[in-house]
């Protein structure tokens, strides 16, 4: 994807500067552009970037229809599937996600290079400036309220500015936003592998084990995803591929990521909202990482537009951003804890 951030962009003043092109920050560009909100969007990768692979539940699809990329989405040649096998404490037993008149409901395992380009793609038919690559270097404050952005390629001014970045929380760590954490540290690892026997699995499979535990989900006939969450995490070491990928061929390195449970407690404040999993992170096992990205670039950019548009006063749209970010938050940690005190006792397992 070329660079479409001409030096004039930066000498505009957005409504709108979205730091990261990735889902929550693409869907925030699109919802605002929607709204006629002047949206420009900085992403410092070019495209296509590695992603972990992400398995979208059929409930998302509805809200990338509203997003514009539904059917494009459904026709990209994601692997689809049912449900899930599930072994946890318990013999296998096979999860639908469910079904209607249609037929069974089907999730989706998307391939996130390929994901990603849709949705900022879609931003930017819209008419949203895309500064790529482009490094956000750090905001631009007066007094207590973030004006924009120092880029590399300039200041960036806007009346509001969105944190898209992901994990590292880029806004929150600069402005002082503290962070709370609901666990001990969690490290998942993960990886990629062929398979010389097509159709080998047919669906994904969750499996815990005394020590943790595996996900393994078919990407295509005979490409597969893999994610480990060790119960304990040794540090500096990174968990070889799942015994049942024995005899597939590695594609690349096992990669790590810190999915410790934590929120950011000042996800909005003048001048700013953050988003996705700059707001908060839970391990993978929550499933709802993309859809949490979606709906929360969706609900910061309805807020602006309600202040932009509507006259909303922003300090009412603040809170209310925090407290809809804090309650999204305590309900996920809620089915999580719930989950994971499913297992048996003797296995290794302690969020404290």
């Amino acid at each position: 994807m070329k660079d479409d951030g001409p030096q004039s962009a930066i000498d505009r003043c957005f409504d709108v500067t979205i730091v990261g092109g990735g889902p929550a920050g693409s869907a925030a560009a699109i919802w605002c552009a929607l709204t006629g909100l002047e949206v420009a969007v900085v992403e410092s990768a070019k495209f296509p970037r590695h992603r972990p692979g992400e398995s979208l539940h059929p409930g998302v699809l509805p809200i990338l229809r509203q997003l514009g990329v539904g059917d494009q989405v459904e026709e990209s040649g994601f692997f689809r599937y049912p449900g899930q096998t599930v072994v946890w404490g318990s013999e296998p037993a096979f999860h639908a996600f469910g079904n209607d008149e249609s037929g069974p409901w089907m999730g989706l395992q998307a391939i996130r290079e390929k994901f990603d380009a849709i949705l900022l793609e879609r931003a930017k038919s819209l008419g949203v400036v895309v500064l790529q690559p482009c490094d956000a270097r750090s905001p631009i404050m007066e007094g207590r309220r973030v004006i924009g952005i120092n880029s590399s390629k300039g200041p960036i001014r806007s009346r509001w500015v969105f944190d898209a970045t992901g994990r590292r929380h880029w806004l929150g760590r600069r402005i002082g936003g503290g962070i709370y954490f609901a666990s001990r540290q969690l490290i998942a690892h993960y990886g990629y592998a062929n398979s010389r026997v097509k159709n080998r699995q047919l669906v994904p499979r969750l499996e815990a084990d005394r020590d943790g535990w595996t996900w393994i989900s078919p990407i295509a006939n005979d490409f597969y995803a893999w994610v480990r969450l060790p119960f304990q995490h040794v540090r500096g070491r990174l968990e070889p591929p799942p015994r049942e990928l024995d005899g597939f061929v590695p594609l690349g390195p096992t990669r790590a990521a810190d999915v410790t449970w934590r929120l950011l407690t000042n996800a909005a404040g003048p001048g700013y909202f953050v988003v996705g999993d700059a707001m908060s992170v839970l391990d993978p096992l929550s499933s709802h990482g993309v859809l949490k990205a979606l709906m929360s670039g969706m609900q910061a950019a309805h807020l602006v537009r309600l202040v932009r548009r509507k006259g909303m006063n922003e300090l009412i749209a603040i809170r209310s951003y925090k407290e809809w970010s804090l309650q999204l938050f305590q309900h996920e940690v809620k089915n999580m804890r719930e989950l994971y005190a499913r297992l048996p006792a003797e296995y290794d397992f302690s969020l404290s």
